[in-house]
């Protein structure tokens, strides 16, 4: 996590990025059955000692499209809303594939699930995704610092418009385009695993304290304090299929500001949205 941490921040800061576009997942027609799902899970985390601060509030509940945006100023503002604006949500393209997805992301969705997905879907105008299990980074599930939750999109519809959206911006000049280095590789593999489709649920927060800590690499050199973590075999296992929302319809596609939560704010920072129908 750390090391993913790093290269963002340093990503972010190299190319002025100051938004990001986003698909909110609690609706008025979602938040009863998410915030009911939930609450057991909130219990267990309280349980094992997760603190209130490290859990989201349920406005924050989000699908990251990973479309980067610079706007610094009101004018790169208004031209990214007015793309946005004019953006077909109606067309679809079945032939893109987003290569930034790995085959076997959904790995740990059930059958039923995906099935559940594909018919509804077929037979529905309204996109609306469904989320299930938990998962953390891989290899890191005895001191976990985030949990999240996969969000399922069975027909491809976010998959398309991610990649559509991501093409109109870098030719506007507002997203810079992602390359990954071989140096980068680690970084592009946990991008694929839990980078791009998935709701963030927990994330522990950096100690507030603004002492340094020997770095364990290099001891002669300080760095930052890392988070705390905590063991989420447990939750993990439990939850492993278990499906926290369920065919929601999704109702709008925001910008909004990065870094929201160092102003803990109880929903999500859009400065602009547009409808889905």
């Amino acid at each position: 996590m750390a090391l993913r941490s790093k290269f963002i921040t340093s990503y972010r800061q190299r190319h002025g990025l100051t938004h990001f576009l986003a698909i909110p997942l609690v609706t008025p027609t979602s938040i009863t059955q998410v915030s009911d799902s939930l609450k057991c899970l909130w219990d267990d985390l309280a349980a094992i000692g997760v603190p209130n601060d490290a859990i989201r509030p349920l406005g924050l509940l989000h699908l990251n499209l990973e479309i980067p945006l610079s706007l610094k100023t009101p004018e790169r503002r208004a031209k990214a809303s007015e793309i946005l604006r004019k953006f077909s949500f109606e067309e679809t393209v079945p032939t893109i594939h987003d290569s930034s997805i790995s085959g076997d992301y959904f790995r740990h969705s059930s059958r039923a699930l995906e099935k559940s997905n594909d018919d509804t879907n077929k037979s529905t105008a309204s996109p609306s995704v469904s989320i299930a299990s938990l998962f953390c980074q891989p290899g890191k599930e005895a001191e976990a610092v985030n949990l999240s939750a996969i969000v399922y999109d069975a027909t491809h519809r976010v998959r398309d418009w991610k990649v559509r959206i991501a093409n109109a911006y870098q030719a506007a000049g507002l997203s810079p385009k992602q390359h990954y280095s071989k140096r980068s590789q680690k970084q592009a593999v946990m991008n694929r695993l839990w980078g791009s489709y998935d709701a963030t649920i927990c994330l522990m927060r950096v100690p507030s304290s603004k002492e340094t800590v020997p770095c364990p690499r290099d001891p002669g050199k300080m760095m930052s304090p890392r988070r705390d973590s905590f063991d989420a075999r447990g939750l993990m296992e439990r939850y492993k299929n278990h499906v926290w929302i369920e065919n929601a319809p999704l109702e709008r596609v925001s910008i909004c500001k990065m870094r929201f939560h160092k102003l803990e704010v109880e929903e999500l920072p859009e400065v602009f949205s547009v409808p889905l129908s």
